[in-house]
């Protein structure tokens, strides 16, 4: 999955550069309807412009010729680098959801089906 790879490296990498302590979890690779994903969430102490915290979750999906990416942002309050993020629980299981339920299909190609 290089080219899901990489836009997950660049989600990565704009944290490190924008965030006082930026926090990646591990990607989590696998199959959605037959095509390759990746998936992880960023959480980010405080940004060095908004003086937000936030946190980002990103779905990356390798179609037949494109890259499909889905990302969700949260911003709220700082918190400090040893603190959970302050989201609230609701909207954490609402995105989790959300991310599950995004895939890519091609009518044309029975590997891929899509939903009738």
């Amino acid at each position: 999955g290089r080219a899901a790879d990489a836009s997950v490296a660049s989600v990565i990498e704009a944290s490190r550069a924008n965030c006082e302590a930026s926090g990646p979890s591990p990607v989590t690779e696998g199959l959605t309807n037959g095509y390759p994903v990746s998936t992880l969430t960023v959480t980010c102490t405080k940004g060095r412009k908004s003086g937000h915290g936030g946190l980002v979750a990103v779905k990356a999906i390798r179609g037949a010729s494109a890259l499909y990416v889905v990302q969700r942002v949260w911003r709220g309050k700082a918190f400090g680098r040893n603190e959970p993020a302050p989201i609230p629980d609701a909207m954490l299981h609402e995105w989790s959801g959300f991310l599950r339920g995004v895939s890519v299909c091609d009518p044309a190609s029975p590997g891929h089906p899509c939903p009738n």
